[in-house]
């Protein structure tokens, strides 16, 4: 996966956050859900390689 298709998966997850209507359900079911999916994959994916930024969960906390 080159730079640009990281940065463009950061891109995405960021437009849905701004976009989603509920800041409720995103802030308790969608985050947790990111979350526990890279806890799942924590040993096969770095977040630094898919160019998300260490305080993702803050960025996109609502």
């Amino acid at each position: 996966m080159g730079a640009a298709a990281k940065r463009r998966l950061w891109g995405a997850i960021m437009a849905l956050c701004s976009l989603y209507p509920g800041r409720d359900k995103w802030n308790s079911e969608i985050l947790p859900s990111l979350e526990a999916l890279f806890e799942e994959y924590g040993e096969d994916v770095e977040l630094y390689h898919i160019a998300f930024p260490k305080d993702w969960k803050n960025r996109l906390k609502k």
